[in-house]
């Protein structure tokens, strides 16, 4: 099925919960106390979700305190009610409790594994990327290649009567639901075969490789989410980075819609090493209720986690790229020279903890998050050095990625190419027609 997500993030047949438990710091009590009575009476809930975004909210002086809880249907309902009367907040959801913490803590989801968006020619779906662990990329298809049709019915018609849109195209979100489909690769191949929903163990980097250049040694990777899972993945990447003698680094957070400070922080360490060592690396601000629970964090390496010595860094960038993804470029760029390639970031500078409501986890903008300068409030996103369009002309690594082949030219020459310069600074595209999570965009 398709969802609809934070950073407009498109999971074919997959729950992917994008920036839970996002920066969660000082906020004590991780569950609103109900007990199983209360739980079943929906304007109970209601009016404990209101009590705590008085208590919490990063905008609560902002409510409309004429707000009725118990007319709400739903907690989403709810929080959809205020974020109407609240231009700046675009995330403050609830979601799934259990399928949430599968996906933040192990790393798994149910699903297909892949990603895909909309062709320009609305008769297909172009594969964005793949899970390594999934039906999908054990039957085949990878970066790229083409969906032609599902079950037999071909996307432009799925996308005629709603069946893509509605989710329905992709069966249950069950472990067991199949669905045949029709590829074309990169290379014009066509193939057919049927892929399965199960648990699929994410690899959080997608992709890694050393590319030699005229000037330098650059390793580059694909880091798809910041959950716990991610803290070996990093590793190992910067072990192999290490081991190889790597000397620059472009990471591609081009679908990267966040998740845990905490693994920013561990990332931007590894990047830095000893440039930022026991320097700040994010102020973290709450609302007046709770302004005792402001704090600093400073850069964390931790013991045996591999690191470079870099002064500068490469990232590459679209308007999915969100929340922990723009925490660690912004706050890695008081420290060393941060440039980006591709398009403006999605627009996230604020985070939240994810306190548990009976069976749902509430995701609710509660934190501020600015840089060790007092930096922060990017909610038209973080802008690019380099203009680069995010073209899917092949597997990861393609060389005729323009945004990968951007990077590589400014690493060599110090300055954008000329086609960058052409394409003038970049613009957001918000693009969820009608609310639900397909695109017409690439």
């Amino acid at each position: 099925m398709f969802k609809e997500l934070v950073a407009m993030i498109v999971i074919s047949g997959m729950l992917f919960a994008c920036n839970d438990n996002d920066n969660n710091k000082n906020n004590p009590g991780n569950v609103i106390a109900m007990d199983p009575g209360q739980c079943d009476i929906q304007v109970e809930k209601n009016q404990a979700l209101w009590t705590y975004l008085n208590d919490r909210y990063l905008w609560n002086d902002d409510l409309d305190q004429t707000t009725d809880p118990a007319s709400f249907d739903s907690l989403q309902a709810l929080l959809d009610d205020v974020k109407s009367k609240n231009p700046l907040d675009r995330w403050s959801g609830v979601g799934d409790s259990q399928k949430q913490d599968n996906f933040t803590s192990r790393g798994e989801v149910v699903g297909f594994g892949f990603n895909s968006f909309m062709a320009p020619s609305k008769q297909a779906l172009l594969v964005a990327f793949v899970y390594e662990g999934s039906d999908a990329f054990a039957a085949g298809l990878r970066r790229g290649d083409k969906i032609l049709s599902v079950n037999d019915k071909p996307i432009s018609e799925a996308l005629a009567d709603g069946s893509l849109a509605s989710g329905n195209l992709w069966g249950p979100d069950e472990v067991g639901t199949t669905v045949y489909l029709v590829w074309r690769t990169v290379a014009g191949e066509t193939y057919n075969g049927a892929v399965q929903k199960r648990i699929v163990a994410i690899n959080t980097v997608l992709h890694s490789e050393i590319i030699a250049t005229e000037s330098a040694k650059v390793g580059y990777f694909v880091f798809s989410s910041f959950i716990q899972p991610s803290e070996q993945n990093l590793n190992d990447v910067f072990e192999y980075f290490s081991q190889h003698n790597v000397e620059q680094l472009i990471i591609d957070l081009r679908y990267n819609g966040g998740g845990s400070g905490s693994i920013a922080n561990q990332l931007a360490s590894q990047i830095g090493g000893s440039n930022v060592r026991d320097k700040i690396f994010a102020n973290y601000y709450h609302n007046a209720n709770h302004s005792d629970e402001n704090s600093t964090e400073l850069f964390n390496i931790k013991g045996g986690t591999f690191a470079m010595e870099l002064d500068k860094i490469i990232f590459l960038t679209t308007a999915y790229t969100a929340s922990a993804s723009e925490m660690l470029i912004n706050n890695l760029a008081p420290h060393i020279n941060v440039k980006l390639v591709g398009e403006t970031t999605h627009g996230k500078p604020v985070g939240f903890s994810s306190p548990k409501l009976c069976d749902k986890q509430l995701s609710v903008v509660n934190i501020n998050v600015t840089n060790s300068a007092g930096d922060g409030n990017f909610f038209q996103g973080l802008p690019v050095d380099c203009n680069a369009p995010d073209s899917i002309t092949g597997d990861w690594g393609d060389q005729d990625d323009p945004m990968l082949k951007e990077a590589l030219y400014l690493i060599d020459n110090e300055q954008c190419s000329a086609v960058s310069k052409s394409l003038g600074q970049s613009h957001k595209r918000w693009l969820v027609p009608n609310g639900k999570g397909y695109f017409d965009s690439f």
